[in-house]
């Protein structure tokens, strides 16, 4: 498989932390969603949705927030002709939890509560055959745990199956319905897990654990292997943060393909088909204010400190 980055271009700064986006098509425009806050962990958080016809120029779709919560990593899906905008939501000594806000505009949004995710956050979310996929994470008992949902209708989830454990989990079908999730485990060397799932989702063929270190992840199922994108970084310490992109060939060991302009916090790819031979992705970077850095301060507890303290835009590349 042979891959080139054509372009890549900034296309939302505003001085203040934006990140995870969501990256869909609705209608005739594209739709990007990302927290909007005043650094990586800051209680502020909002969604700001842009939309383009052309890729190139961008506007504010709306914006949305609730009082005394961070809304973030919101993630956009069509389904039954509505956009629905799934969130976490993180406040003060509580779990984190999803909600879900719908429009049929693209511009004016209602919010709805969602039903049967027994308190995991609802992360990643994809449409196969009509029916509604997402990866769920939460912390009990000290431990991360995953399970797969399946949606009818977007609004009342059950779940499917038990995922190998870990937390931020990225999902994509292959053409025959193959179900393929690459999932965040940072309890042992943040070097991610990736499962294979066959229909009717109620089993794991296979899991393995990737030789790399990566956050912030995304898998693409290509025709013989998988696009894999992520926040990566190297030794002593944790310098030269970027986001890489690498190819995971079926039967073969996974390859490093090239560094997106990137550094500092960043990462969280999005990504869409254009046609057969290309496609977009947005992510987030945070190189323009910070790359490598130390905060003596929060190192002990947040090893990313540095990296969270700082300004970010979004890209598209």
């Amino acid at each position: 498989m042979h891959f080139q980055v054509k372009r890549v271009s900034k296309i939302f700064c505003n001085g203040l932390h934006n990140g995870f986006p969501g990256f869909c098509k609705f209608g005739d425009s594209y739709y990007i969603a990302f927290r909007t806050g005043d650094n990586h962990m800051s209680y502020n958080g909002r969604i700001t949705l842009i939309r383009s016809q052309n890729l190139q120029a961008w506007e504010i779709a709306a914006e949305i927030k609730l009082d005394l919560v961070d809304l973030r990593d919101p993630r956009l899906i069509v389904f039954d002709g509505q956009l629905l905008m799934y969130c976490g939501v993180r406040q003060h000594d509580i779990d984190p939890q999803s909600v879900l806000f719908i429009s049929k505009d693209g511009s004016n949004f209602h919010q709805e509560n969602i039903d049967g995710l027994e308190g995991y956050w609802l992360w990643c979310i994809k449409k196969h055959d009509g029916i509604l996929y997402g990866s769920g994470y939460r912390m009990s008992d000290g431990e991360y745990h995953v399970k797969l949902y399946t949606s009818s209708n977007g609004i009342i989830w059950q779940k499917q199956l038990d995922l190998p454990a870990g937390s931020e989990t990225s999902l994509d079908f292959s053409g025959d319905g193959t179900l393929y999730a690459l999932i965040r485990d940072d309890c042992h060397g943040s070097c991610p897990k990736i499962a294979i799932i066959d229909s009717p989702y109620t089993a794991i063929r296979s899991w393995e654990t990737l030789p790399v270190r990566l956050q912030g992840p995304m898998i693409k199922r290509m025709n013989n292997g998988c696009v894999i994108i992520g926040r990566r970084w190297d030794s002593p310490g944790r310098f030269n943060v970027r986001t890489d992109v690498l190819w995971l060939e079926d039967q073969h060991e996974i390859k490093f393909i090239r560094t997106l302009p990137s550094g500092g916090d960043c990462s969280y790819a999005a990504w869409i088909d254009i046609d057969d031979h290309s496609a977009v992705i947005a992510y987030y970077s945070a190189h323009e204010h910070k790359i490598d850095g130390i905060n003596e301060n929060n190192i002990i507890n947040d090893p990313a400190a540095a990296e969270h303290s700082t300004t970010a835009y979004i890209y598209l590349a």
